[in-house]
Formats: C-alpha cells, sequence, structure tokens
C-alpha cells in the first residue's frame, strides 16, 4: 500500500509549500497536503435531484482547488451531472482531477490526461468558457508579478461538430540580468469548446510558449483526436477506456485531502481511529487545509503501513499544524532520549522539556530562527498527537490545551 510515491509525491509536496507560504509567507516543508479522494457511488443520482445534492453537501473546508482522485466522490459534490470523455489519444492517462471555485456559486471541473510527453486539460463549466478558463489562469499566473491574461474567441468546426476556439495568451515579464530590461514571454493555449446537454466542454488541443528569441510548441491534438474526444463523451459510469478512479487510501493511495465529512470517513478507515478534529479553536485559529497520508510502517511492522492526519491553523500572523498518527516512533525516541536530532548529520542535540498538560505527560521543543517555533509531542490512548506552532508562539501552552480536549468530528 502506497510503496513508492515518486513524482506525484514531490508534486504535491510542492503544492502544499505553496499554499503554506500565503498562510504565513514563510516556507516550512514538515507536512504535505495533496488531493482528496474516494466514497461512495452516486451513479444512481440523476439531473432531478442535483438541487438536493446542492442543500445537502457542506464542505468543513470550502478550498479554492480541491484535488480528487476518484471521479465517484467528484459526482457526489458537484452541483451539475457531468460526462467525460472515454477517449484520449493512445498512451494517455487520467492524472488528476480538481474542483475549482472560479465565485461564490460556481465551479469548474478540471480534468487532467497525460503521456509521456506532457498533459493536456479538459474543464466543465456550466458558464461561459471564455469566461472560467480566464479566472482559471489568472488563478495560475497572478503569483507573478505584472502577468497578464488576454483572451480571444472564434468559431470553430471540427467535423460536422460546431463549437468556439477558446485561445488564451498569459504575458509573464521576465528580467535580463544584464541589459536591465523586460523581455516577454507568452504562454498560448488553445481550447476547443463545445456544449453538450446544457454544459460547456473545453479541451486544450494546441500550447506553446514565445519569446523574442525562440518558439516552443508542445504536443498538438489532431483534428480526428479533437472529433473522436467530442464523440466520446459518456456518463462516468458508461466508461469504458479510460480509468477515473486513480486510487484510495485504502487501495494503494499514500495521500488525500479532507475536505467533508465523506473524506473524514475514509481517513479513518485508513488511520483505525476517529481522529479529532477541531474546525476553530478561537477567533484567531480556524482550520485551513486537512491531509490524511502514509508515513510509514507501523512500529517497524511491514506488514502494517501506517497513517497520519495533518490539521493545518491559521494563527494571526503565524499558522498551527496538529498531527495524530498511530506509528510511535517520534514520541519514543524522545521519551528514551530526552533530545532530538535537528540537522541531517543527526549530530546536533537539542534539550526537550517535559511537562503535564491535562494529565499528559508532554515533550516541549521551541527552535528559534527566521521561522519560529514550539512543538508539543504526547500520547493518549496509544495514539500519538503533535502541535507545533510556527512564527506566532504566544500562548503556546494554553493553545495546547485547547487541541487536547478536542473532540472527533460529530
Amino acid at each position: 500500500m502506497g510503496k513508492v510515491l515518486g513524482n506525484r509525491y514531490n508534486n504535491k509536496l510542492t503544492r502544499f509549500i505553496l499554499s503554506c507560504i500565503a498562510i504565513i509567507s514563510v516556507f516550512f516543508t514538515n507536512f504535505i497536503a495533496a488531493k482528496a479522494t474516494i466514497g461512495n457511488s452516486i451513479y444512481e443520482v440523476s439531473s432531478n435531484n442535483i438541487n438536493m445534492i446542492r442543500e445537502q453537501h457542506k464542505f468543513i473546508i470550502d478550498a479554492p482547488i480541491k484535488f480528487y482522485n476518484d471521479i465517484k466522490r467528484l459526482e457526489q459534490v458537484i452541483d451539475f451531472k457531468f460526462k467525460v470523455p472515454d477517449f484520449f489519444p493512445e498512451g494517455y492517462k487520467v492524472q488528476e482531477l480538481q474542483l475549482k471555485k472560479i465565485s461564490d456559486k460556481d465551479n469548474v471541473l478540471e480534468i487532467f490526461y497525460g503521456n509521456k510527453d506532457g498533459i493536456r486539460s479538459l474543464q466543465i463549466s456550466e458558464q461561459d468558457p471564455s469566461e472560467s478558463l480566464k479566472v482559471i489562469e489568472n488563478g495560475k499566473s497572478k503569483a507573478l508579478e505584472n502577468s497578464q491574461v488576454e483572451i480571444s474567441k472564434q468559431p470553430m468546426k471540427v467535423g460536422d461538430i460546431n463549437g468556439l476556439s477558446v485561445i488564451l495568451t498569459t504575458t509573464f515579464p521576465v528580467k535580463k540580468a544584464m541589459e536591465n530590461q523586460l523581455s516577454e514571454i507568452k504562454a498560448v493555449n488553445n481550447y476547443f469548446s463545445w456544449k453538450d446537454d446544457g454544459l460547456w466542454y473545453s479541451v486544450e488541443y494546441k500550447s506553446e510558449s514565445k519569446s523574442e528569441r525562440s518558439s516552443n510548441n508542445s504536443l498538438e491534438l489532431s483534428s480526428d483526436d479533437i472529433k473522436n474526444i467530442v464523440k466520446s463523451l459518456k456518463y462516468p459510469e458508461d466508461t469504458k477506456d479510460l480509468n477515473y478512479c486513480i486510487k484510495n487510501l485504502n487501495g494503494g493511495d499514500v495521500e488525500m485531502n479532507i475536505y467533508d465529512r465523506d473524506d473524514i470517513e475514509e481517513a479513518k478507515n485508513a488511520l483505525e481511529f476517529d481522529p479529532k478534529f477541531p474546525i476553530r479553536i478561537n477567533n484567531n485559529i480556524s482550520i485551513t487545509n486537512s491531509t490524511a497520508r502514509l508515513v510509514g510502517d507501523l512500529n517497524n511492522n511491514k506488514e502494517k503501513a501506517c497513517y497520519e492526519i495533518n490539521n493545518l491553523y491559521s494563527n494571526k500572523n503565524g499558522s498551527i499544524t496538529f498531527t495524530q498518527t498511530a506509528n510511535s516512533s517520534v514520541y519514543d525516541e524522545m521519551m528514551k532520549n530526552k533530545y532530538i536530532k535537528i540537522n541531517k548529520e543527526g549530530n546536533v542535540e537539542k534539550k526537550i522539556q517535559e511537562l503535564r498538560i491535562e494529565n499528559n505527560q508532554v515533550f516541549k521543543r521551541s527552535q528559534e530562527g527566521i521561522v519560529p517555533q514550539v512543538n508539543y509531542v504526547w500520547k493518549e490512548n496509544n495514539i500519538y498527537y503533535s502541535v507545533i506552532f510556527f512564527v506566532n508562539i504566544e500562548n503556546c501552552d494554553e493553545i495546547v490545551k485547547e487541541f487536547m480536549n478536542s473532540k472527533p468530528l460529530e
């Protein structure tokens, strides 16, 4: 289960680091966040009760971009009934499923298909594709100062299929080191958009980058490929040639994001315990992200994998991580040696404090520097807990009490 992390792990780690920078404006790498996954089938849901889904479903953590590993889970949370392609050119596989919030009421489903040469995306939306595609592209490029996104559209026909050619041009100004001037780099993404049963579908068929000195074209889909993609649209339960279930925690995946109660249930099955899940500690401390992930073997038992759950909280110019696991390795080392190794070579030791908080034996370690940290570790009923404060380290002992006294989500 989840034996090889590979490039998927590294890509997800990068995503989490970027999200943490947005929250506390500093870099730390203790934890990762990635994708969400799996749930019960909703194949029987028809368009007649989509409104019921809208009323009944509620996100605990309503992230602007949600990552899923199973199309069935998306069907449970999205507010429109959609189709997906059952064809993509040879070698392409479904790589990732994302639900992107483009306004308070509107979501776009984005599916990424990849092969050895690159990745293509397809968006599904109730809205005008030129508007939704522009919002998505703006979200990707807004971290780069002075980037600009322009959009154009015109009629396009592929075979007997009438649609639109939607072209996004993103301009990135890049400073030359020697001349101290700006040289523009343009990323141009071409989409074919068409309408089916009231929804807009947009498939990326060509992309290129241009600068003053060069132009780089990525793999381009042919007219026949586009036509076959359009004609292959089916409801997810009817697909045969493309697999829209990428894995789940109990089926071999190494991590998942948690957004709603169904995700928590899935995490509980992998964790094999019911985690504490405080949504809010006080007016300044509230949950912003939650991830369940594989951390290794349970107490070095090679036959049994072990997961942990990491919750991230905002904390008035800082952040807090709250970790829970059945793996005792960190606790055991601190209990045995009363120190923790804090560099890669393992030859620097830092003493820890032993405290009693809410009748629990607690190990506490403080670390100064650019990113001040305070780390608490303790054990309750054979579950091991850690709370780490970043940047804002005021009133830590009192706040840890609140985490200790928190309960599983009812």
